[in-house]
């Protein structure tokens, strides 16, 4: 099966059971960006279905990747996936949460792709910057949160339902955190809100 087949057909799969893979000018978006920084070495947290996996791994034909999912169902198929595509000999797909992972792991990363837990993003931050090289780029998706984060700012997080305070809290800071050195971000309202973020430590 042809890599734009594969894509084709979870993009199918994806519309069929609701499942979020990116959005079609996220995407746009993340390729621009991989095109223009061509990293060697990339981490993706939230492998889902393994729908991006492949996009990257067939954008960029020298890449390794490793991707993180903490749900087993993902994971398994998002392995099938890779397989089937052609793509599984350059990834190494983990069943582990990213905290635990990026307080191990001693190698540095060109590029992450931070797509799991909204919540989260603030808190993994540190650990993020830690394992990427100088220079390196964080792609961060979802900071819209389906217009939650634009209704926090403006009315505080009170006034977003109870159970998306925690995620909306956690986008705001990571917003903030990302925003100021040694961090250099553009924020774009493409799909559900992206941010590209440049670390430079110097």
């Amino acid at each position: 099966m042809t890599r734009d087949l594969k894509l084709k057909q979870l993009e199918c799969f994806a519309a069929q059971t609701f499942t979020p893979i990116l959005r079609e000018d996220s995407r746009a978006a993340l390729i621009r960006s991989l095109e223009a920084s061509r990293p060697n070495r990339i981490l993706e947290i939230g492998t889902a279905i393994g729908y991006s996996a492949i996009l990257i791994l067939d954008l960029l034909p020298s890449a390794r990747l490793v991707s993180l999912e903490i749900r087993v169902c993902r994971h398994e198929q998002a392995k099938r996936n890779l397989l089937e595509a052609g793509v599984s000999d350059r990834a190494e797909l983990l069943l582990t949460d990213a905290e635990t992972y990026l307080r191990t792991n001693p190698d540095p990363f060109d590029y992450v792709f931070l797509d799991g837990p909204k919540g989260q993003y603030a808190r993994l931050l540190p650990l993020i910057a830690g394992a990427l090289r100088s220079g390196g780029t964080i792609f961060a998706d979802n900071l819209n949160y389906g217009g939650r984060v634009a209704v926090a700012a403006r009315d505080g997080v009170e006034s977003i339902p109870r159970k998306h305070r925690a995620a909306v809290r956690g986008l705001l800071e990571f917003r903030r955190a990302v925003s100021e050195p040694p961090f250099r971000t553009e924020f774009s309202n493409a799909g559900d809100g992206i941010g590209i973020t440049v670390y430079a430590e110097d």
